[in-house]
């Protein structure tokens, strides 16, 4: 059995050793083989790194229609606050003209005064209020901004990878020198991968939390607008109140 076994081994290194051509082809189809599958390795992490560049490109189109909504929504809701409150002081100053029967000029001054400042205050308040909302927003959209250039900076480094790939064949010779050079970028394909999806992920749950806070903040501003003119408008009917009755104490017309 072990004389049988002893000829096969022997006529099996004679068929190599007499057909030098069939092992060198063989192991050129080895070296084809780790080659290709090397290549398709980085290929197929440059795939996913795009997938997770279009995911991310995706979850930002997102971020931009929900702060658009949130901006659009809170504009009109500031409009309308301010609006119903500018009426009342408008219609309190109204209200203080037609208790008094007189209706001279300097009346007539003290109330175009007093709605003139009403108008500078309301102004004020709304650009006060839209300067809060910017700022609020302007963090969530650099956030957004920096994804952004994430995904850029990982859309370039596909475009390289692929060119990288093409030179490691053209500008090297042997098994052993293009797989050093195929080996080097695997290595590297899969470490952009790996911290493009950690910091990608982390910036989009950032922004997530931002805008799931937004309405919050934008409440705040609005609140905050609100109550800061408050005061002032109050201080303004009073002073129309004043004004338009020492009017009428100090005209000619009037008597002691």
């Amino acid at each position: 059995m072990k004389f049988l076994v002893f000829i096969l081994f022997i006529g099996l290194v004679s068929t190599s050793l007499g057909n030098p051509d069939s092992s060198l082809s063989l192991r050129q189809r080895r070296d084809v083989d780790i080659l290709a599958n090397t290549k398709g390795l980085i290929q197929e992490l440059i795939t996913n790194l795009q997938n997770s560049a279009q995911q991310a490109r995706a979850a930002i189109k997102t971020f931009i229609k929900g702060i658009q909504q949130q901006i659009t929504l809170f504009k009109q809701k500031v409009q309308q606050d301010l609006q119903k409150l500018k009426d009342s002081i408008l219609e309190s100053i109204k209200n203080i003209t037609n208790k008094i029967t007189s209706t001279g000029p300097a009346i007539i001054g003290c109330i175009k005064n007093g709605r003139e400042a009403v108008e500078q205050l309301f102004a004020k308040a709304h650009e006060k209020s839209n300067k809060c909302a910017d700022d609020r927003v302007l963090y969530i959209n650099k956030m957004v901004d920096d994804l952004s250039s994430l995904c850029d900076g990982a859309a370039n480094y596909t475009s390289i990878a692929v060119k990288s790939m093409q030179s490691c064949n053209e500008n090297n010779s042997g098994l052993l020198s293009v797989g050093r050079c195929l080996g080097s970028l695997v290595v590297k394909t899969e470490y952009k991968g790996v911290m493009f999806a950690a910091q990608s992920s982390l910036m989009i749950s950032r922004i997530n939390l931002s805008l799931v806070t937004l309405p919050a903040a934008l409440e705040v501003c609005s609140g905050t607008s609100l109550l800061s003119i408050g005061s002032e408008a109050r201080t303004i009917v009073s002073d129309v109140a004043t004004c338009s009755f020492s009017s009428i104490f100090s005209s000619p017309n009037s008597s002691s």
